[in-house]
């Protein structure tokens, strides 16, 4: 149905004048709780604004009071016309999987601390079972190790094996048993499903043994978030059951984690929105470290423009303190952010600005921005805050 938008106390449709004039971007999908006023007539609630609207074509009951729309601008000129739309079976999948799989949910550096821990010294590991230890080594051993990331061919190779495309690999590969092999023993989280089963195997216990905070959650808007890596937690544990306990808390956590994204990045796929979360893996010579990577297709503002795309890393240097990249292009013109809350870094990486810059211009880029700041980056003061999932008993 498409529902007009008015002017405030007019019954006239409402020109493209109003208050947070961004949302109202052609195409732009949008979320609306419609209001019934005593008269009948209908309003939409959007970001906090309650805007009188009319029915101009489709269903002349409308929506009720209360129900929950997902709209789209259908055109912002002359006037300003929503459509509805209807959630599809795979949203609410979508959805319901989310509600699985989101509470359990933990940051995977506590079992990376853990893997750099048993892989440093084999007095670490000797009292967990053979088969553990296996699965252990060839989770460690499948991370990609961070210096070869400067290579293009295998950062691809890494962000392919970090678990979010296990599945669509499988898929490729239905009709070809050597590639299946080689998937499962290069993703990331087709080990930890492995780690996992011989975890079961053993009947471990299943009560937490210090329940660990999940850490920045996976979600596609707002800043991007460097997450720490704390001391091994099985240092401290001195029991075999206890150790193979916190392994197991820490895999399903980590699962549930990759689950999580997985499930974000179709939902916005579903929604047409161009952006992609992926978490990275790492060797870090003998520690085990997550990188964050955020890629997404701005809105353009003329339909002449190029296609703008940005990049966003966040990574924890251990010591050296956290570090934040962000990295927009458009055309031939690029525009670089770095931001770290380390002074040192600051310093130490303001000096190496001038040799990136003319390392960027020889490849035939046109620089406008080049700077390092002090700080973690904020979420801008417009954002629209918005529910990871919305659920209802």
């Amino acid at each position: 149905m498409r529902i007009d938008v008015l002017a405030a106390n007019d019954s006239r449709p409402a020109a493209l004048n109003m208050p947070q004039r961004s949302l109202w971007t052609v195409g732009a999908i949008l979320e609306a709780i419609a209001v019934r006023d005593v008269d009948g007539q209908l309003w939409l609630k959007i970001d906090n604004q309650r805007l009188p609207t009319r029915l101009a074509s489709g269903n002349l009951a409308g929506p009720m009071d209360g129900d929950q729309l997902k709209v789209r601008v259908l055109r912002n000129s002359p006037v300003l016309a929503l459509e509805t739309l209807d959630e599809p079976a795979n949203i609410q999948v979508t959805d319901e999987a989310l509600r699985r799989f989101l509470p359990k949910q933990t940051s995977p550096t506590p079992l990376l601390a853990n893997l750099g821990w048993l892989a440093r010294d084999g007095v670490n590991r000797a009292q967990l079972p053979a088969s553990v230890v296996n699965a252990l080594q060839a989770l460690w051993d499948g991370l990609p190790e961070a210096a070869t990331l400067t290579d293009p061919t295998a950062l691809q190779h890494a962000l392919q094996n970090s678990g979010e495309f296990l599945e669509a690999q499988l898929s490729q590969a239905i009709n070809s048993p050597t590639m299946q092999a080689q998937t499962l023993n290069n993703d990331f989280k087709a080990q930890l499903l492995q780690l996992r089963e011989q975890l079961l195997s053993l009947n471990v216990d299943k009560t937490p043994n210090n329940p660990q905070p999940p850490g920045p959650l996976p979600m596609l808007q707002g800043a991007l978030h460097a997450m720490p890596t704390g001391p091994a937690s099985l240092s401290g544990l001195d029991t075999t059951a206890s150790q193979l306990n916190e392994l197991k808390q820490q895999t399903d956590g980590t699962l549930s984690r990759i689950n999580t994204t997985q499930l974000l990045n179709a939902n916005a796929m579903q929604q047409g929105i161009t952006a992609c979360l992926i978490e990275v893996a790492i060797r870090n010579d003998d520690r085990g470290e997550l990188l964050r990577f955020k890629f997404e297709r701005n809105a353009k503002s003329d339909p002449q423009d190029e296609a703008a795309w940005s990049v966003e890393v966040a990574m924890d240097l251990g010591a050296n303190g956290a570090m934040h990249a962000k990295v927009s292009l458009q055309g031939m013109r690029l525009n670089v952010r770095l931001r770290s809350d380390s002074p040192q870094l600051v310093g130490d990486l303001t000096q190496q600005l001038e040799t990136l810059r003319a390392s960027l211009e020889q490849q035939g880029l046109k620089v406008e921005q080049l700077v390092c700041l002090h700080g973690n980056p904020v979420d801008d003061a417009s954002l629209r805050l918005q529910r990871l999932l919305d659920y209802h008993a």
